[in-house]
């Protein structure tokens, strides 16, 4: 096992699999007719793979206001969207540790992590790729520190690499996510340079305060892995869309109308 502070890998565990068949059960006894589907996705669904001994499960249901009840009746914490937005995180702390997605129907979150692990599943290289990059990740001392988004070095360090795995296999869903990555930001600032500030003369400020002020946010729309749209928002009794912005190579599609839909979506369930 190497475990170095706050981030912790070890070896595949054989118990992975029916920890989440069991946690399933009482899942699905709970949620009943609310629940459309459970899956056991990340590094625990793969054999053989090292992995922080976390069991990730997304559960899927019709509507996730009502699911939060009987889920925090069944030893699940509530933890909010936890960087990802039109999300609910649980997590369930005492052994085995869960870390619970949950997702409406049709969110194509669940798609992207199911081609994920399954792309693994079926790749003997990509396995064995993945699994030494996570080794020389948890021997970097960043890889234990967080960023403002509360992501590790650990989870970014590993971002590339799920880009490239997912690309092949033709992820092409329409993702929506905060700024959070490097190649989101490098996205996003490349982004509103081009089609907003150097058509209007303006210069573009990289250390703005808007950036840092929590009264704003970030958004990116992915189509597949590629960063297609931005907007910043500031947070008032609505969601003030500041300005919105597609890249130039995607402006036949209405990418900013849906980003807009899709910040709309998520201000209401704040």
């Amino acid at each position: 096992m190497l475990c170095i502070n706050m981030v912790e890998i070890v070896a595949y565990n054989a118990l992975w699999p029916n920890q989440f068949a069991e946690a399933k059960k009482g899942i699905i006894k709970e949620l009943s007719n609310n629940c459309r589907a459970i899956h056991h996705v990340g590094s625990t669904a793969i054999p053989g793979l090292c992995a922080k001994p976390k069991i990730d499960i997304i559960v899927v249901v019709k509507s996730r206001a009502d699911a939060r009840a009987p889920l925090e009746k069944l030893g699940y914490e509530y933890r909010g969207e936890y960087n990802i937005p039109l999300r609910h995180f649980f997590r369930q702390r005492q052994k085995p540790s869960i870390n619970l997605h949950l997702y409406e129907e049709g969110n194509p979150d669940i798609e992207l992590n199911i081609l994920f692990r399954d792309y693994l599943l079926n790749s003997a290289a990509a396995r064995e790729e993945y699994f030494e990059l996570k080794l020389s990740l948890i021997k970097k001392q960043k890889s234990h520190k967080k960023n403002a988004c509360k992501l590790t070095g650990y989870n970014m360090g590993k971002d590339a690499f799920i880009r490239k795995i997912l690309r092949k296999a033709g992820y092409n869903g329409l993702s929506f996510r905060f700024c959070s990555h490097h190649f989101e930001w490098e996205s996003y600032h490349r982004i509103a340079t081009e089609q907003i500030f150097i058509p209007y003369g303006k210069i573009y400020d990289l250390k703005h305060s808007n950036f840092t002020n929590p009264e704003y946010r970030h958004f990116v729309l992915y189509k597949g892995v590629e960063v297609v749209a931005i907007a910043e928002i500031q947070l008032a009794n609505s969601a003030n869309v500041k300005y919105s912005a597609v890249d130039s190579n995607y402006t036949d599609a209405d990418y900013q109308s849906y980003l807009k839909e899709l910040i709309e979506q998520w201000f209401i369930l704040l």
